[in-house]
């Protein structure tokens, strides 16, 4: 299934931010909902933020996406 295997993407993005300590806390992606358009939700296991919503298309890098909306929304 797709959104499996953009979950486990964006939770590697999620650890690589945290081990390059951009990210100042740990998160889970627990689930990605695709919202038409190019629009994913990557939904989070904490209160501080709850999702993010990334800009992404076949072929592009979903990882990359990821890391660029968390980035934006901590700063």
């Amino acid at each position: 299934m797709i959104s499996e295997s953009l979950s486990v993407e964006a939770q590697q993005a999620l650890d690589e931010l945290r081990k390059e300590e951009v990210l100042p806390f740990p998160l889970v992606a627990y689930k990605v909902l695709d919202g038409g358009l190019g629009d994913y939700t990557v939904h989070f296991y904490d209160s501080r933020l709850h999702s993010v919503t990334v800009h992404w298309f076949e072929g592009e890098s979903f990882k990359a996406a990821v890391r660029a909306a968390v980035q934006t929304a901590i700063s």
